[in-house]
């Protein structure tokens, strides 16, 4: 029973960032390690042609009081490249917190991960962001993990590290998943 309530909800997880605000099915990234101790904080579709937005905190907590935060993003259909989209949230992160730590963790063609740090910045709390940048066939994906901390755990890190870098593009096909294989 405790297996087909986790393979459910992990099902309609899956199944409900797949289709915010989708008449067609657009693509959305799978991230695994991600189950029932995580509930939804915000889900806003943007509208066709713009993208869409999932954020999940743990169960009992809500997106005014995280201490963790999971985040997933879908920008459709954009001109810009991951190294700009990264650039353009780095802005907007410095133009708060100009101290703010940034590191490019690595980088190929489809992805991008980098994490960034903010501590002791008037009117924010410290916070320490592991980001991954996907390049799909319909948009640009974003998945990211978030403590609200100087600086995370170095095991936690590692862990969610591993879980971004595992984390892949996938799109309805018929009833199930399909990996996002990239057109030229």
């Amino acid at each position: 029973m405790k297996r087909h309530l986790i393979f459910s909800w992990s099902a309609s997880l899956l199944l409900t960032l797949a289709l915010v605000g989708c008449a067609t099915p657009l693509e959305t990234v799978k991230l695994p390690g991600v189950g029932p101790a995580w509930q939804t904080g915000r889900m806003v579709d943007f509208g066709a042609g713009r993208g869409a937005i999932t954020e999940l905190v743990p169960v009992g907590q809500e997106l005014g009081n995280w201490t963790h935060r999971i985040t997933i993003e879908f920008v459709e259909e954009t001109p810009l490249t991951l190294e700009q989209w990264m650039a353009a949230r780095r802005a907007t992160i410095e133009s708060d917190c100009p101290d703010v730590t940034w590191i490019v963790l690595s980088h190929d063609e489809n992805a991008l991960s980098y994490e960034w740090r903010v501590e002791g910045c008037r009117g924010h709390a410290d916070k320490h962001e592991l980001v991954r940048l996907l390049r799909g066939n319909d948009g640009l994906h974003s998945v990211s993990y978030a403590e609200k901390t100087e600086r995370m755990d170095p095991a936690a890190r590692a862990v969610w590290l591993s879980r971004l870098n595992s984390a892949v593009v996938v799109k309805m096909e018929g009833d199930d998943l399909q990996e996002v294989t990239f057109a030229r």
